[in-house]
C-alpha cells in the first residue's frame, strides 16, 4: 500500500480526452450506418478462437473515411490545444500523401519504427502524429467490434489473456463487478470487455499469490494497481464494490493517470510488448 496523494492533473487534461471521446462517439454513430456484420465471423468466435479476430479476418477499412477522420481530429486538437499549432502543419502536409490503408495496418501493429522513420523523412512530430492516427482509428475499431460483443461478454467465452480478442491490443485497465467480484478487462481501442481471472497476471499468466499484490492510494481504495513481481507488469483496476460504478472506463483510465505514475515509480510497467500481425 502507498500513502501518496493523487497528483494534480494538468489543467484541462481530462476535459481534452472527454472532447476526443465525444467526437469518437459521434463518428462511431456515422460508421454504424455503413456496418454490415460478418455473421460467419461471429459464429466462428462462438465456436472458439486462438487469435484476435482482427488478425485472422482482417479489417475492411475505407481509407478515405479514415483519412477524413484524421483531419477532423486534427481540427479538434487545434481547438483544444492551441500550444500544438506549430506542430500541426508538417503533420497535415505528411498526412496528405500517406496511404491510409497501410497506415491503419501500421497503427494496429503498433509499428513505431515505421512512424519514427516516416517522421524523420517528413519532418513532423512523431508522438503527436501517432496520437492522432491512433485515436482517429479507434471509432473504426469500435464499429468493427460491435457484432462480437454478445459473444465475448458471455459466461461461455474463454479468453484468459490480456490481449483483446477482437483487435489484439493489450488491455491496461479492468473493473471488478460489484455483484460477484468478477474481473473484466477493458480494451480502450475498441471498447470491448471480457472476463479474466481475479488473481492472475495478464502479461505472464502468473497466479502465485505471493508474487501478485495490489497498491492503492490512501482514501482511494476503489482505484487499485495489481502488480506482478515475476514480470514487473501492472494493471489498473476499478473495484465497483468499493466505489460508485463507473460506466466510462476510458475516462476512468485517463482520470487515474496518477496510478500509472505510482506503478512506474515502483518499477512496474504496462509496456510489455506483444506482437500483432495484421497484413
Amino acid at each position: 500500500m502507498t500513502n501518496r496523494v493523487p497528483v494534480d492533473l494538468p489543467e484541462g487534461y481530462v476535459e481534452f480526452y472527454k472532447a476526443i471521446e465525444s467526437w469518437q462517439n459521434e463518428l462511431l454513430f456515422r460508421l454504424k450506418r455503413t456496418m454490415e456484420p460478418d455473421t460467419e465471423a461471429v459464429a466462428e468466435m462462438k465456436a472458439g478462437i486462438q487469435k484476435p479476430m482482427l488478425e485472422t479476418h482482417g479489417f475492411n477499412l475505407d481509407p478515405e473515411m479514415y483519412k477524413g477522420a484524421c483531419f477532423e481530429l486534427i481540427e479538434l486538437v487545434r481547438r483544444e490545444r492551441e500550444t500544438v499549432e506549430g506542430l500541426i502543419k508538417p503533420i497535415i502536409d505528411a498526412f496528405s500523401d500517406l496511404d491510409f490503408s497501410e497506415v491503419a495496418i501500421r497503427v494496429v501493429n503498433d509499428d513505431k519504427k515505421y512512424f519514427d522513420l516516416l517522421a524523420q523523412e517528413k519532418g513532423f512530430a512523431c508522438e503527436l502524429a501517432f496520437f492522432l492516427l491512433d485515436h482517429a482509428l479507434r471509432p473504426f475499431l469500435r464499429c468493427y467490434a460491435l457484432p462480437f460483443q454478445d459473444v465475448i461478454s458471455g459466461d461461455n467465452f474463454n479468453w484468459m489473456t490480456g490481449t483483446c480478442p477482437i483487435c489484439g491490443f493489450q488491455a491496461n485497465f479492468s473493473r471488478v463487478r460489484a455483484e460477484d467480484g468478477q474481473r473484466f478487462l477493458f480494451c480502450e481501442h475498441c471498447f470491448s470487455e471480457w472476463q479474466s481471472k481475479y488473481l492472475g497476471c495478464i502479461y505472464c499468466g502468473n497466479t502465485e499469490p505471493q508474487s501478485i499484490k495490489f497498491l492503492v492510494v490512501e482514501g482511494d481504495d476503489a482505484n487499485q494497481i495489481f502488480v506482478c513481481d515475476k514480470c514487473k507488469g501492472y494493471l489498473k483496476t476499478f473495484d465497483e464494490r468499493k466505489g460508485q460504478m463507473k460506466t466510462d472506463l476510458f475516462i476512468a483510465g485517463v482520470e487515474t493517470v496518477y496510478l500509472d505514475l505510482i506503478a512506474e515509480e515502483e518499477g512496474y510497467t504496462n509496456k510489455i510488448g506483444i506482437e500483432r500481425n495484421l497484413n
